[in-house]
C-alpha cells in the first residue's frame, strides 16, 4: 500500500525511522524518479540511497545565505491525508492553510490550552485528530507534547504521572479497558463497598447537575490519583462513545469532551463544551460551521451533512470523488445521526453499515456493540448482517473477542459457557428484532483502520466466505519468534503438541497462543481428560485446581514445566538427604 500512496502522491521526500527503513525499501524499488529519503536514526543494513536528518540539519546550519521560506497563501495545500479507507480505497484529502488555521482556533477556543499545558500523544499521526492536537495544537501555544511507543495501561499511567499530563487525547477504546479495570477491582471489594461507590456516583453527578460543584477528585481521589496529579482533560475521537461508559467517567469528576469529524473536516466540526457536555451527544457545531440532517426519518436520523471553513478543499487527482462528497459547499459524510432542539449532535451510525432486516427495521450496529460491550468478559465486538435464506434477509450476527485478562483474573476456562449466559441475560434488555441471532468467538483481535475504526466490509466477506468453505481445511504454520519456539521444542512443550496432535486428533494449526477452547475446540470435559493424561505422560503430580486459568497452549506448557520444576527439585533435595 505504501508504493500505491506514494506514487499517486508524487512525493519527492521521504522522512522515515530506522525500523521501517526495511519495509520502504520495497516499496520503493524500481520508482522513478527515486524519491530522497532523510532517515531519523541509524537503519538497519545498506543505506546508501538515505541521508540522516543529523546531517542535513548540520547542512542546512551551515548555509550563510539560506534560501528565503515559501509564502503560503490560505487557499493553498498544506498537507495531503489519506483516509483509512473501511470499505474502498483510501483517497487523498486536501487541506489547505485555511482549513488548518480554523481548526486551531476553535479547538483552542473550547480547550483553554496555553503553554503550561502538556499533551499526551497516543494516536497515531496520520489520525488528523492527533496531528491537529498533539503537533499543530502545542506548536502553536508553545505547549510541550509526549509521546509513547506503547499502549499498555502501565505505562500509559506512569507517563501520565510522571511527565505530567494535563491534557490526553485517546480513542473510545482507551477509556473502555480503564472502565473494565475500575469495575474489576470494584468486583472485588464487600457489598457495602460497592453499595457506597454508586452512592459516591450518583451525589457527584447531582452536584455537578444541580450545583455545578465538582466533588469527583474528593470522593474518587485514588483513581484520580491513577491518572496524574495535573491531569484535567480528555479528548476522544475517532468512533462512537458509549454514553454509559461516558457517564461513569463524567460522575467521577473527569472532563472528556468528546468531537466528532472527519479527515475530511480537518478533524473536528462538533465538540462537547466544558461547562455543557451532553452525555450521548458529540457536541454543538464549531463556530463558523453548520449541521445539517439529510431526509430525516420520522426518529430525525439522516445523513449528516458539513458546510464550514474546515472543509477539505477536494480529493487530490479525484474530482468525480470530489463532485460526489461536496454538493453545493455541503460536505456528505456518509454518517448517520441527528441533532436535539439545543443543535448538539448525535451520531448513530455509517449509512453504508446500517443493517436492514427483513420486517423493515433499521439497526445500527454501534448502538447493539455499546450494549453488549456492557458485558466485561467482551473485550471487543462488531455486528454485522449476514444473509440467512430462510428469512430471505439479513440477520444480526456478532463476532465477539473474550477479554482474556478478565477470564484469567475471574479463574474461568470455559469462555464460550459465560458469554453464552452474559449475551443471552444482555438480550432480554433488548428488542427483540434488535438482539444477535447469531455469533462467533474468536481469539485474534478485529480488523481495523488505523483510527481504530472496524472494517465491517471485511469482516463481513470474511464471515461469508468462511461459511461457504468446507469446516476441515488445511493451515499453513507461520514464523514463530525464537522464544516461542524453544517453549514449543521443550519437552514439556513437544509432549503437549504429541497428545494434542495423536491422543485428541487435533491437526489444525497449533501455536502457543491457541485458544484451547476457542482454537482447538476443547470444552470442560475435555479439557479435564487433557490434563490427566498429560498429568500421566509428564510423570506429575498436579493440583486438583490445576487448569482454572489455563486458556492457551503457552499457559498450559509453562504451568506444566513450572510443576514439573517443583518435583523436580524435591526428588534432587530428597536425594540430597539420602546421601547424608
Amino acid at each position: 500500500e505504501w508504493r500505491r500512496l506514494l506514487e499517486d502522491s508524487q512525493a519527492q521526500s521521504i522522512f522515515v525511522s530506522g525500523a521501517l527503513w526495511q519495509s520502504l525499501q520495497e516499496a520503493i524499488r524500481n520508482m522513478s524518479p527515486q524519491p530522497h529519503v532523510i532517515i531519523f536514526d541509524e537503519p538497519a543494513g545498506d543505506h546508501d540511497v538515505c541521508a540522516r536528518l543529523s546531517g542535513l540539519i548540520d547542512w542546512a546550519e551551515s548555509l550563510t545565505d539560506p534560501p528565503q521560506l515559501p509564502i503560503c497563501r490560505s487557499s493553498d495545500v498544506v498537507t495531503i491525508i489519506y483516509t483509512s479507507g473501511t470499505t474502498g480505497t483510501p483517497k487523498g484529502v486536501m487541506l489547505t492553510q485555511s482549513n488548518i488555521v480554523k481548526e486551531l482556533q476553535c479547538i483552542l477556543r473550547e480547550i483553554y490550552a496555553d503553554e503550561n499545558d502538556i499533551l499526551l500523544c497516543l494516536l497515531p499521526l496520520q489520525h488528523v485528530l492527533a496531528s491537529v492536537i498533539n503537533v499543530l495544537v502545542p506548536l502553536s501555544i508553545g505547549a510541550q507534547v509526549v509521546f509513547l511507543d506503547t499502549l499498555k495501561q502501565a505505562e500509559i499511567l506512569k507517563a501520565l504521572d510522571e511527565a505530567g499530563i494535563t491534557i490526553m487525547v485517546a480513542v473510545p477504546q482507551f477509556f473502555y479497558l480503564f472502565h473494565n479495570r475500575i469495575e474489576q477491582e470494584l468486583a472485588k471489594k464487600s457489598f457495602l463497598q460497592r453499595q457506597l461507590f454508586q452512592l459516591m456516583l450518583r451525589l457527584n453527578r447531582f452536584c455537578l447537575t444541580a450545583l455545578h460543584i465538582n466533588l469527583g477528585r474528593k470522593l474518587f481521589r485514588r483513581i484520580h490519583r491513577t491518572f496524574g496529579s495535573r491531569l484535567r482533560l480528555f479528548i476522544s475521537g475517532g468512533s462512537p462513545f458509549d454514553p454509559r461508559v461516558a457517564q461513569y467517567f463524567h460522575d467521577m469528576g473527569f472532563t472528556i469532551l468528546q468531537g466528532y469529524g472527519l479527515t475530511e473536516t480537518t478533524g473536528a466540526c462538533t465538540v462537547t463544551r466544558v461547562n455543557n457536555n451532553v452525555i450521548g451527544s458529540v457536541g454543538p457545531a464549531l463556530p463558523e460551521t453548520e449541521i445539517k440532517i439529510l431526509a430525516p426519518d420520522e426518529n430525525g436520523i439522516g445523513e449528516i451533512l458539513v458546510r464550514g471553513p474546515m472543509v477539505m478543499k477536494g480529493y487530490y487527482k479525484n474530482p468525480a470523488a470530489t463532485e460526489e462528497a461536496i454538493r453545493d459547499g455541503w460536505l456528505f459524510t456518509g454518517d448517520l445521526g441527528y441533532l436535539d432542539k439545543q443543535g448538539n449532535l448525535f451520531v448513530t451510525g455509517r449509512k453504508k453499515e446500517v443493517i436492514v432486516l427483513p420486517n423493515g427495521k433499521n439497526i445500527y450496529p454501534d448502538e447493539i456493540e455499546a450494549h453488549y460491550l456492557q458485558s466485561p468478559y467482551i473485550r471487543e465486538i462488531a455486528v454485522v448482517g449476514i444473509y440467512h435464506p430462510e428469512d430471505r434477509g439479513e440477520r444480526l450476527h456478532a463476532v465477539i473477542v473474550p477479554d482474556f485478562d478478565y477470564l484469567r483474573a475471574q479463574k474461568v476456562a470455559n469462555a464460550r459457557e459465560v458469554l453464552r449466559d452474559q449475551i443471552g441475560a444482555l438480550s432480554l434488555r433488548l428488542p427483540k428484532y434488535k438482539r444477535l441471532m447469531s455469533y462467533q468467538i474468536q481469539s485474534a483481535p478485529l480488523p481495523r483502520t488505523t483510527t481504530r475504526k472496524i472494517r465491517r466490509l471485511e469482516l463481513k466477506n470474511l464471515i461469508e466466505k468462511q461459511q461457504a468453505q468446507p469446516t476441515s481445511q488445511a493451515v499453513s504454520a507461520r514464523n514463530l519468534r525464537p522464544e516461542d519456539e524453544n517453549l514449543m521444542a521443550s519437552d514439556v512443550g513437544r509432549e503437549v503438541i504429541r497428545c494434542l496432535r495423536e491422543d485428541y486428533r487435533r491437526q489444525q494449526l497449533i501455536e502457543p497462543d491457541s485458544n484451547l477452547e476457542l482454537d482447538l475446540g476443547f470444552d470442560s470435559m475435555e479439557r479435564v481428560e487433557l490434563f490427566a493424561s498429560l498429568e500421566q505422560a509428564l510423570n506429575l503430580k498436579l493440583p486438583d485446581d490445576f487448569g482454572a486459568d489455563i486458556l492457551t497452549v503457552r499457559d498450559l506448557i509453562l504451568q506444566l514445566e513450572h510443576y514439573a520444576g517443583i518435583i523436580t527439585n524435591a526428588r534432587a533435595a530428597a536425594r540430597q538427604n539420602w546421601s547424608l
